[in-house]
């Protein structure tokens, strides 16, 4: 525990820091603590997944050829073309309960974010 509160110390620039103000030495801890980073990058990647979570996907264009010879002679009875386009087609209920979902965990990984901050915080002011 005492070697996670130096470590982070270490890494701030000491001129910058009141060692003797356990709420600027917290302050310091949060701000560089990875678990933190971490959680917050997760948290934001999680909010950015809930508008795409309740869309459509998108349409397919597809364009072929098939039976076109080797030599690439044109054998207008053999070659034939293809173009196509396509949509898949999810219920409402269905898109609205993966919105909700990634709601959800998107409120989940933010709750984690107030753990990891409760317990930084404990852990350096029982160090502190």
């Amino acid at each position: 525990m005492k070697r996670l509160f130096l470590l982070l110390l270490a890494a701030l620039p000491a001129a910058a820091l009141d060692f003797n103000d356990p709420r600027a030495v917290v302050g310091a801890a949060l701000e560089s603590h990875p678990t933190l980073t971490r959680v917050r990058a997760e948290a934001a990647a999680a909010r950015e997944r809930i508008a795409p979570a309740g869309s459509l996907p998108n349409p397919m264009l597809m364009a072929g050829v098939q039976n076109k010879q080797v030599d690439l002679r044109d054998d207008e009875m053999m070659t034939m073309y293809m173009v196509g386009l396509s949509q898949t087609l999810i219920r409402p209920d269905k898109r609205d309960a993966r919105r909700d979902a990634a709601e959800l965990e998107a409120l989940a990984l933010e709750k984690e974010i107030d753990s990891a901050r409760a317990e930084i915080e404990r852990d350096v002011l029982l160090a502190w």
